[in-house]
């Protein structure tokens, strides 16, 4: 697994195969400034992102007079696909999202 923060500034996480081929690409985040905090991949190759940003759910940042840090959390299956996404921000005490829908 690789991750680098990508231009513009969201999180880009990389699994190679042991040929150092990349399998899949993934960018996580919003179009603000996001940060990787924890990574974890569990024994059926799901992985955990934990991380923080300046705006995630919001829409404009502009809305924001402060500069704060929310923190927000994705679960991947193996192959990249999002099972689901929870936040937190200003403007929502909480959000979670799954595959087919709200939960």
């Amino acid at each position: 697994m690789h991750t680098r923060a990508a231009g513009t500034q969201q999180i880009e996480l990389r699994k190679y195969n042991s040929d150092l081929q990349l399998i899949w690409s993934k960018l996580l985040g919003n179009q603000f400034e996001n940060k990787l905090l924890h990574l974890f991949e569990d024994r059926n190759g799901n992985i955990l992102v934990s991380a923080v940003s300046n705006g995630y759910g919001q829409e404009d940042y502009s809305l924001s007079l402060h500069k704060t840090w929310f923190p927000f959390f994705t679960l991947l299956d193996a192959s990249a696909n999002v099972l689901w996404e929870t936040f937190q921000s200003e403007y929502t005490d909480a959000g979670v999202s799954a595959a087919g829908g709200s939960v």
